[in-house]
């Protein structure tokens, strides 16, 4: 059967249905609104009273234990009382007074290690210097022992020559005076005559 009603009165129709919603879903939203505003900010405005009231005068609490990674003293607090926080939130710092001084004693140890390495290296040095001149003073020295020791062989030679020329000289002497013996003894027997010894002798 078709429908018989016009445009006209569909569209009145689907206005009235749309009254009825519009007015129902508006009283949720805001009924929404508020209680999201209640639980979003219940904890800031019964912690921010002045006076805290309880019907049978205890206060039931969740404690949450907190505790820093160093010990010190706390210096700030970063975050306030009912406030959320999430994991790895900084919420509050400590006073670094000490921990500078370490690190400024660390620092300066490391300074004096780095300059006692320096001294180290330069005497290194000096002393590497020290041996090298020690080493030229050993080569001169040896030098000059090797100087010494040619010199001690010249004059054995020498020596020798001298002792050879000594020996020659004896046999000279000796020869001399065995010729001298005879002479006398030819002189003794009047075999010849003194001017004949006198030569022999001078010569």
């Amino acid at each position: 059967m078709p429908d018989k009603t016009n445009p006209t009165e569909k569209r009145q129709r689907w206005v009235q249905r749309l009254k009825q919603l519009v007015v129902p879903v508006i009283i949720l939203l805001m009924a929404g609104g508020i209680v999201m505003l209640i639980a979003g900010n219940w904890n800031t405005w019964t912690s921010e009273r002045v006076e805290q009231k309880t019907d049978d005068a205890n206060v039931r609490a969740d404690l949450t234990p907190l505790s820093t990674k160093v010990a010190g003293l706390v210096a700030r607090v970063a975050v306030a009382d009912y406030q959320a926080v999430k994991r790895e939130t900084c919420w509050c710092s400590c006073r670094d007074d000490r921990f500078s001084r370490q690190v400024q004693q660390a620092v300066a140890a490391v300074t004096a290690a780095e300059d006692a390495l320096i001294s180290n290296r330069r005497q290194k040095e000096l002393q590497d210097a020290r041996i090298a001149q020690a080493a030229d003073g050993i080569r001169a020295a040896e030098a000059d022992i090797a100087a010494a020791e040619a010199g001690i062989v010249a004059a054995n030679s020498s020596i020798a020559n001298a002792r050879s020329g000594i020996e020659a000289t004896k046999a000279d002497v000796q020869r001399t005076l065995l010729e001298r013996r005879r002479q006398e003894a030819l002189i003794a027997s009047e075999s010849a005559t003194r001017q004949k010894a006198g030569a022999g002798c001078g010569g």
